[in-house]
This record gives C-alpha cells, structure tokens and sequence, in this order.
C-alpha cells in the first residue's frame, strides 16, 4: 500500500456520513494528492519520495478530519433540509388531494359527517406540515447559498438533525393520531382508496425523510 492509499484509508476511518458523501470526499482527497505526486515526479523525485512529499504537504490526518467532518454534516445537512421542506408539504398535499379525487360519496364511510374535533385536528397536522416544510426550505438556503454569506457555526447541522428528527416523531405522532380517530369515526373508510392513497404517500414520503434525517444526525 502506498503512502497516498494509507493516508486516504486512515481519513475515511476518521469519517462519519452516508458512504456516497464520505467516497466522493475520498476521491477528491486521492486526486488531489496524486496530482501534487506528479508534480513531484516530473521534477526529479521518485514515486515513493514524491508521494510522501504530496502527503507531507496536504496535512496530518488528526488536523484535516475535523474539517472533512464539518464538510460532511454541513453537506448532509442542506440535503436533509431539502428533502423535509419538499416531502412535509407534499405528503399533506397529496393526501388532501387523494382524499377528495378519491373519495367519491359511495365510498366506504363517506356518509359519516366527521366531527369538528376531528376537522379541527386535521387542519392542525396540515398547518404543521406545511410549516415545517417552511422552516427547512429556510434552513436550506442558510445551509446553502446562505452559507456563503453569513458563517455556519458547526452546530447548525446537530442542531437541523435534532429538529428533523423531532418533527418527524410529531408528524409520525400525529399521523397516527388522525388514523386512530378516523377508526373511531368511521371505520368504514379505511377501505376506501383515498385511505389506501394516503398509507402509500405518507410511507414513501417518510421513509424517504427518515433515511435523510438519520444520515444528518450520523454525518454530524
């Protein structure tokens, strides 16, 4: 193994992330430091000396790592932000909209009035969808061409994790909240396509969000 191999190897130990980001970070460290080898090799230098010039030039592994890390989490952090502020809105968008394209009056359960408590909760889990979708299309423009401007601190993606997380528990909580008052008021409509249509949009969305968030909180 040469010199460049064993300092890559021993930076991604150092790593924690999705394995994509922590590769593509890999790959850029590896050709940075053959290309600095090259350079050295064309000015008179053996391969082994040069590439042991090329990592003494880039950096001990224990100082870098810490800022690859920053990197890594600041990288996962605008894709989970993304990813919230688009999929929150959109699972409560698709299921309104499956829910009256889908829900025909013959429907099963479509002749029970829901009770206002119900109506008043559902309004609520839609306000909070779309809120949170709000708060992390912010938080990605902070995380992205905000970054440029203002200084991240190196909490910020801890800190987007812990929230995702958090909102996603309160979605997943009030989701089931929802379904469990829609047995008790009509029972009936569990059959009906529109709920069949909600289970699919809701479990895509959220698994799809839940890989994003458990990826932030381990990059950071």
């Amino acid at each position: 193994m040469t010199a460049i191999d064993d300092f890559v190897t021993s930076l991604g130990g150092r790593l924690r992330g999705p394995s994509p980001l922590v590769d593509d970070v890999l790959t850029e460290v590896r050709d940075g430091l053959w290309d600095a080898a090259s350079a050295y090799r064309r000015g008179g230098l053996g391969v082994v000396e040069a590439e042991r010039r090329a990592v003494a030039d880039f950096g001990r592994v224990d100082e870098l790592a810490g800022e690859f890390q920053r990197e890594l989490a600041m990288t996962q952090g605008r894709r989970t932000a993304l990813k919230l502020g688009v999929m929150l809105p959109l699972a409560v968008f698709l299921s309104g909209l499956s829910w009256h394209h889908l829900h025909p009056a013959s429907a099963p359960g479509a002749q029970f009035s829901p009770p206002q408590d119900y109506l008043t909760f559902a309004r609520l889990v839609d306000l909070f969808g779309y809120g949170s979708g709000a708060f992390f299309l912010v938080m990605w423009l902070l995380l992205g061409p905000g970054a440029r401007l203002l200084p991240m601190p190196r909490w910020v993606p801890w800190a987007l994790g812990r929230a995702a997380a958090g909102m996603v528990s309160a979605s997943l909580l009030a989701g089931t909240g929802l379904l469990a008052m829609s047995v008790i008021w009509a029972p009936q409509a569990l059959l009906s396509a529109a709920m069949g249509a909600n289970m699919i949009v809701w479990t895509v969305c959220f698994t799809l969000v839940i890989r994003s968030t458990s990826r932030c909180l381990h990059a950071s």
